[in-house]
């Protein structure tokens, strides 16, 4: 829902990803600013691949990507075959 009350009609992309160091530290300062972040998902403990989801005030979702560890920069093919 927007702001308004009116609902949002997204058109093209379904969210948007923001590549983060740390999502407890994200989550956290989120959290002291009134916006809550959505349960975490672990992807893979061993090496920290973690994902949590909000929605922005206009309603888009927004993923928090936090890759693990040894990771390139943003997302590789490999990132899309699993």
């Amino acid at each position: 829902m927007h702001a308004s009350g009116e609902s949002v009609v997204v058109g093209g992309i379904s969210h948007l990803v923001v590549q983060i160091e740390s999502l407890a530290d994200v989550s956290a300062a989120l959290a002291q600013q009134g916006i809550d972040v959505d349960a975490v998902t672990v992807h893979d403990l061993a090496s920290g691949f973690v994902t949590a989801w909000l929605d922005d005030p206009d309603g888009y979702r927004i993923e928090l990507v936090q890759w693990g560890a040894g990771h390139p920069q943003g997302m590789t093919a490999e990132d899309f075959a699993g």
